[in-house]
């Protein structure tokens, strides 16, 4: 059952419904936790949802209980959630750090980042190092 609901999580991220994609959410998801950090982003409260999804990885690194059997696919969607809010409250900052944390599996996050930032020697450099047909198969 997790696999279908994937699936579908997976095809309205793609379409860009974020709606459908945080409806699938809140029926897969595990913990309240999850199901509340979507509904503040629906909201459009995006500092508080950040805040709600880094609260969420922060219990989980710090071994909570109740929050150390998170699928895999549950995790990551703390992790996007905190991206697109920081998306949404123009953190470029926070990002670009993010991004240089995980060396070439960013680059399309990296390249925002500089382009948001005005650092138009950087965004040159990475287009020169990145090859974007391999990011976006």
């Amino acid at each position: 059952e997790p696999a279908w609901y994937d699936a579908l999580a997976s095809l309205h991220s793609a379409l860009g419904d974020r709606d459908g994609h945080a409806a699938v959410w809140k029926q897969r998801a595990l913990h309240a936790e999850t199901r509340r950090a979507l509904a503040l982003e629906q909201y459009g409260a995006w500092q508080a949802a950040q805040d709600a999804y880094a609260e969420c990885m922060s219990r989980w690194q710090a071994g909570e209980m109740t929050l150390v059997n998170t699928p895999q696919p549950e995790l990551a969607l703390w992790e996007e959630g905190i991206v697109r809010s920081a998306k949404a409250l123009n953190q470029w900052e926070l990002l670009s750090e993010y991004a240089k944390a995980w060396p070439g599996s960013q680059p399309a996050l990296l390249m925002e980042c500089a382009w948001k930032s005005a650092d138009w020697e950087r965004l040159r450099d990475l287009f020169r190092r990145c090859d974007m047909r391999s990011q976006a198969a």
